[in-house]
Protein backbone atom coordinates (compact mmCIF):
# COMPACT_ATOMS: atom_id res chain seq x y z
CA UNK A 1 0.00 0.00 0.00
CA UNK A 2 2.82 2.39 0.88
CA UNK A 3 4.29 2.00 -2.63
CA UNK A 4 0.91 2.47 -4.29
CA UNK A 5 0.30 5.80 -2.58
CA UNK A 6 3.94 6.92 -2.68
CA UNK A 7 3.70 7.47 1.06
CA UNK A 8 5.40 6.91 4.37
CA UNK A 9 4.54 5.19 7.65
CA UNK A 10 3.88 7.34 10.72
CA UNK A 11 2.92 4.57 13.14
CA UNK A 12 1.82 0.95 13.48
CA UNK A 13 4.57 -0.37 11.19
CA UNK A 14 4.16 -3.89 12.64
CA UNK A 15 0.71 -4.07 11.04
CA UNK A 16 1.83 -3.34 7.49
CA UNK A 17 1.37 -6.97 6.44
CA UNK A 18 -2.29 -7.10 7.49
CA UNK A 19 -4.84 -7.55 4.72
CA UNK A 20 -7.22 -4.70 3.97
CA UNK A 21 -10.65 -5.61 2.66
CA UNK A 22 -12.13 -2.18 1.93
CA UNK A 23 -11.46 1.51 2.22
CA UNK A 24 -13.61 4.23 3.70
CA UNK A 25 -13.33 7.97 3.16
CA UNK A 26 -13.68 9.88 6.40
CA UNK A 27 -15.68 12.86 5.16
CA UNK A 28 -18.66 12.82 7.53
CA UNK A 29 -19.46 13.20 11.19
CA UNK A 30 -17.91 10.73 13.59
CA UNK A 31 -21.28 9.18 14.38
CA UNK A 32 -22.05 8.59 10.70
CA UNK A 33 -18.50 7.39 10.02
CA UNK A 34 -18.61 4.74 12.73
CA UNK A 35 -21.12 2.65 10.74
CA UNK A 36 -18.64 2.20 7.91
CA UNK A 37 -15.39 1.64 9.78
CA UNK A 38 -14.73 -2.05 10.41
CA UNK A 39 -11.68 -4.10 11.35
CA UNK A 40 -9.57 -4.71 8.26
CA UNK A 41 -10.63 -1.50 6.55
CA UNK A 42 -8.56 1.55 5.64
CA UNK A 43 -9.83 4.99 6.65
CA UNK A 44 -8.75 7.70 4.18
CA UNK A 45 -8.88 11.01 5.98
CA UNK A 46 -7.18 14.39 6.15
CA UNK A 47 -6.22 16.37 9.24
CA UNK A 48 -9.05 15.13 11.48
CA UNK A 49 -7.36 13.71 14.58
CA UNK A 50 -10.68 12.55 16.05
CA UNK A 51 -11.52 10.53 12.90
CA UNK A 52 -8.04 9.00 12.92
CA UNK A 53 -8.47 7.91 16.54
CA UNK A 54 -11.95 6.51 15.86
CA UNK A 55 -10.64 4.43 12.95
CA UNK A 56 -7.80 2.97 15.02
CA UNK A 57 -10.07 2.12 17.94
CA UNK A 58 -12.47 0.39 15.53
CA UNK A 59 -9.65 -1.75 14.09
CA UNK A 60 -8.97 0.16 10.87
CA UNK A 61 -5.70 1.39 9.42
CA UNK A 62 -5.46 5.10 8.61
CA UNK A 63 -4.26 6.89 5.49
CA UNK A 64 -3.65 10.61 5.87
CA UNK A 65 -4.01 12.62 2.67
CA UNK A 66 -2.64 16.04 1.81
CA UNK A 67 0.65 15.38 3.61
CA UNK A 68 -0.93 16.01 7.02
CA UNK A 69 0.53 14.65 10.25
CA UNK A 70 -1.07 12.88 13.19
CA UNK A 71 -0.78 13.34 16.94
CA UNK A 72 1.74 11.58 19.17
CA UNK A 73 -1.19 9.88 20.94
CA UNK A 74 -2.51 8.46 17.65
CA UNK A 75 0.97 7.25 16.69
CA UNK A 76 1.30 5.45 20.02
CA UNK A 77 -2.19 3.95 19.68
CA UNK A 78 -1.33 2.74 16.16
CA UNK A 79 1.88 1.13 17.44
CA UNK A 80 0.04 -0.52 20.33
CA UNK A 81 -2.75 -1.88 18.07
CA UNK A 82 -0.35 -2.68 15.22
CA UNK A 83 -2.53 -0.72 12.81
CA UNK A 84 -0.62 1.41 10.31
CA UNK A 85 -0.99 5.13 9.95
CA UNK A 86 0.20 6.03 6.46
CA UNK A 87 0.70 9.46 4.93
CA UNK A 88 0.63 10.63 1.33
CA UNK A 89 0.87 14.05 -0.28
CA UNK A 90 -1.96 13.23 -2.70
CA UNK A 91 -5.51 14.51 -2.18
CA UNK A 92 -8.30 12.17 -1.12
CA UNK A 93 -9.87 11.69 -4.57
CA UNK A 94 -6.54 10.95 -6.24
CA UNK A 95 -5.39 8.46 -3.62
CA UNK A 96 -8.79 6.70 -3.54
CA UNK A 97 -8.61 6.35 -7.33
CA UNK A 98 -5.05 4.99 -7.11
CA UNK A 99 -6.04 2.39 -4.51
CA UNK A 100 -9.17 1.40 -6.42
CA UNK A 101 -7.13 0.91 -9.60
CA UNK A 102 -4.51 -1.16 -7.76
CA UNK A 103 -7.21 -3.36 -6.18
CA UNK A 104 -8.89 -3.89 -9.54
CA UNK A 105 -5.55 -4.77 -11.17
CA UNK A 106 -4.83 -7.24 -8.38
CA UNK A 107 -8.22 -8.92 -8.88
CA UNK A 108 -7.55 -9.18 -12.60
CA UNK A 109 -4.20 -10.84 -11.89
CA UNK A 110 -5.91 -13.28 -9.52
CA UNK A 111 -8.52 -14.13 -12.15
CA UNK A 112 -5.89 -15.29 -14.63
CA UNK A 113 -5.61 -18.95 -13.77
CA UNK A 114 -2.61 -20.81 -15.13
CA UNK A 115 -2.48 -24.51 -15.93
CA UNK A 116 0.17 -24.82 -13.22
CA UNK A 117 -2.37 -23.55 -10.66
CA UNK A 118 -4.61 -26.56 -11.25
CA UNK A 119 -2.03 -29.09 -12.41
CA UNK A 120 -2.01 -32.44 -10.64
CA UNK A 121 0.81 -34.93 -11.12
CA UNK A 122 0.03 -38.37 -12.52
CA UNK A 123 0.78 -39.93 -9.13
CA UNK A 124 -2.13 -38.00 -7.63
CA UNK A 125 -4.47 -38.50 -10.59
CA UNK A 126 -6.87 -41.32 -11.35
CA UNK A 127 -6.04 -42.70 -14.77
CA UNK A 128 -6.56 -45.71 -17.01
CA UNK A 129 -4.05 -47.69 -19.04
CA UNK A 130 -4.26 -48.73 -22.66
CA UNK A 131 -4.80 -52.31 -21.44
CA UNK A 132 -7.86 -51.40 -19.33
CA UNK A 133 -11.37 -52.09 -20.59
CA UNK A 134 -14.53 -50.02 -20.70
CA UNK A 135 -15.65 -52.02 -17.66
CA UNK A 136 -12.63 -50.57 -15.80
CA UNK A 137 -13.63 -47.08 -16.97
CA UNK A 138 -17.17 -47.53 -15.64
CA UNK A 139 -15.91 -48.82 -12.28
CA UNK A 140 -13.50 -45.89 -11.92
CA UNK A 141 -16.17 -43.42 -12.97
CA UNK A 142 -18.61 -44.86 -10.43
CA UNK A 143 -16.02 -44.68 -7.64
CA UNK A 144 -14.70 -41.20 -8.40
CA UNK A 145 -17.75 -39.45 -9.90
CA UNK A 146 -15.50 -38.15 -12.70
CA UNK A 147 -16.07 -38.70 -16.40
CA UNK A 148 -12.70 -37.90 -18.01
CA UNK A 149 -9.43 -39.69 -17.44
CA UNK A 150 -5.96 -39.62 -18.92
CA UNK A 151 -4.88 -42.87 -20.56
CA UNK A 152 -1.26 -43.96 -20.10
CA UNK A 153 0.84 -46.63 -21.79
CA UNK A 154 3.03 -49.22 -20.05
CA UNK A 155 5.74 -46.53 -19.60
CA UNK A 156 3.19 -44.30 -17.82
CA UNK A 157 3.27 -41.77 -20.64
CA UNK A 158 -0.03 -40.04 -21.42
CA UNK A 159 -1.16 -41.24 -24.84
CA UNK A 160 -4.81 -40.26 -24.81
CA UNK A 161 -7.90 -39.26 -22.92
CA UNK A 162 -11.17 -41.11 -22.46
CA UNK A 163 -14.55 -39.55 -21.69
CA UNK A 164 -18.10 -40.76 -21.15
CA UNK A 165 -18.88 -39.89 -24.77
CA UNK A 166 -16.13 -42.26 -25.95
CA UNK A 167 -17.54 -45.29 -24.10
CA UNK A 168 -21.24 -44.65 -24.70
CA UNK A 169 -22.88 -47.74 -26.20
CA UNK A 170 -19.63 -49.73 -26.28
CA UNK A 171 -19.30 -53.23 -24.75
CA UNK A 172 -17.62 -53.61 -21.35
CA UNK A 173 -14.95 -55.86 -22.84
CA UNK A 174 -13.66 -53.33 -25.37
CA UNK A 175 -10.22 -51.91 -24.60
CA UNK A 176 -9.84 -48.24 -23.70
CA UNK A 177 -7.08 -47.98 -26.30
CA UNK A 178 -9.68 -48.56 -29.04
CA UNK A 179 -12.08 -45.76 -27.98
CA UNK A 180 -9.82 -43.09 -26.43
CA UNK A 181 -9.00 -39.79 -28.09
CA UNK A 182 -5.37 -40.07 -29.14
CA UNK A 183 -2.78 -37.35 -28.76
CA UNK A 184 -4.84 -34.89 -26.75
CA UNK A 185 -3.86 -31.25 -26.88
CA UNK A 186 -0.86 -30.55 -24.67
CA UNK A 187 -0.19 -27.40 -22.73
CA UNK A 188 2.55 -26.09 -20.49
CA UNK A 189 2.11 -25.14 -16.83
CA UNK A 190 2.66 -21.47 -17.68
CA UNK A 191 -0.23 -21.44 -20.21
CA UNK A 192 -3.42 -19.69 -19.16
CA UNK A 193 -6.24 -22.08 -18.34
CA UNK A 194 -8.43 -20.35 -20.93
CA UNK A 195 -5.87 -21.34 -23.57
CA UNK A 196 -6.71 -25.03 -23.03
Amino acid sequence: MVRIIDGDVLGGANGLQKDLNKFVIGAMTLEAMQRYVTPGSLMIVGNRLDAQELALKDGAAVLLTGGFDTSQANQELADQLELPILRTSYDTFTVASMINRAMRDQLIKKDILLVGDIYMSLEKTRYLTTADSIKDYRALSEASQHSRYPVVNKNRRVVGIVTAKDVLGKPDTQLIERVMTREPRRVKKRNERGFC
